[in-house]
């Protein structure tokens, strides 16, 4: 294992980690997730190369919520939802 010093962060819910949640993720699900995130790039990469892992997860339904934390501040969330 490498070392990563000032750079770890701890319980830091990383790439590996989603990958591995990915594997068992199965109908029904809820994600929420910020526009900031990856999560549509991901399911576009999966659409593409991961036919199998798309059968389970593709159809779901996507949810824009807009927010504002004051008149100049908003931010976008996505919640993908399929039953």
């Amino acid at each position: 294992m490498y070392r990563t010093g000032a750079y770890a962060k701890h319980g830091y819910f990383g790439m590996t980690k989603f990958l591995r949640l990915m594997q068992f993720v199965r109908p029904p699900f809820i994600f929420f997730s910020s526009t900031e995130s990856e999560l549509m790039d991901y399911m576009a990469y999966v659409e593409q190369y991961e036919p199998p892992t798309w059968q389970r997860v593709g159809g779901f339904k996507r949810i824009v919520v807009n927010a504002r934390i004051n008149a100049q501040i908003g931010y976008e969330d996505n919640i993908l939802v399929k039953f």
